[in-house]
């Protein structure tokens, strides 16, 4: 679901024969557009996509590894047919069509955390946050508290989250973004080494879902009791961005849930 108009929406669900995946496009921080008539984070939305529906039968067993080498080389691609700065977007990360997401493969029975995403698997959580992004947080919370407006408080942090992305983006955490990804902080779950419980009940979601249930309609009752007690995410729950008037989140957010294996 779109935060606002579905125009918008920068997420994407991917649905093949060998993968099952959710893509959540990075908000821009900056103007500049790659593809004019979209933003940043739908092309590379779109670039994962057609990346893992083009590999479904030529590769169905490759690798997480191999994965994020493929999406790089695939993003690389894709800049040079675009005639791309790759000098400026090599200095400026925050240039950089960007995003994360989190990959079901059927035949290594494995899921893959690259990037800010999360899933479950048989109700335990797994997450693979931002490290910068819990103390920006608490910094735009400070501000709203002590009487700011949630856009200009937005407005202060901004040199704060490129900040981050210069000193962190592949550095310290992973991304999709053309650059090579950081696989140290890429995390993979292997199925049959974390349980033996057939079948397996698994949800991939973007973090647009705060807190994350074994079902769509909690998760929907949870992010709507989020959203009428602390619409600026100010209180418990901690983002680098509230709901806008007229928004139906604070950010777009995906649920994928199924059922792998049999008893």
């Amino acid at each position: 679901m779109a935060k606002g108009l579905p125009a918008h929406n920068e997420d994407a669900i991917v649905k093949t024969n060998n993968f099952l995946a959710v893509v959540d496009g990075s908000t821009s921080k900056t103007k500049y557009r790659v593809q004019p008539d979209i933003t940043n984070g739908q092309l590379a939305a779109i670039l994962i996509r057609d990346y893992l529906q083009s590999i479904d039968s030529s590769a169905p067993h490759l690798s997480c590894k191999e994965l994020c080498e493929g999406l790089t080389e695939h993003f690389q691609q894709e800049y040079l047919v675009r005639n791309v700065d790759i000098d400026a977007l090599t200095i400026h990360p925050e240039l950089r069509p960007t995003a994360s997401v989190v990959v079901f493969s059927r035949c290594r029975q494995e899921v893959w955390l690259i990037g800010d995403c999360q899933c479950m698997i048989n109700g335990q959580l797994f997450e693979n946050p931002k490290p910068y992004e819990a103390t920006i947080a608490r910094k735009r919370a400070r501000l709203i508290i002590g009487g700011m407006s949630p856009d200009e408080a937005r407005r202060c942090i901004e040199h704060d989250l490129i900040t981050a992305m210069h000193e962190g983006q592949n550095k310290n955490y992973a991304v999709i973004d053309g650059f090579p990804i950081y696989y140290a902080g890429v995390t993979i779950i292997k199925l049959r080494e974390w349980a033996t419980t057939f079948p397996f009940q698994i949800v991939l979601a973007s973090d647009g879902y705060p807190f994350l249930k074994s079902t769509l309609e909690a998760s929907e009752q949870a992010i709507q009791k989020q959203a009428a007690s602390d619409p600026q995410n100010i209180k418990h729950f901690l983002a680098t961005k509230g709901i806008k008037p007229g928004y139906h989140g604070f950010d777009d957010r995906t649920y994928l849930r199924f059922i792998f294996g049999e008893e």
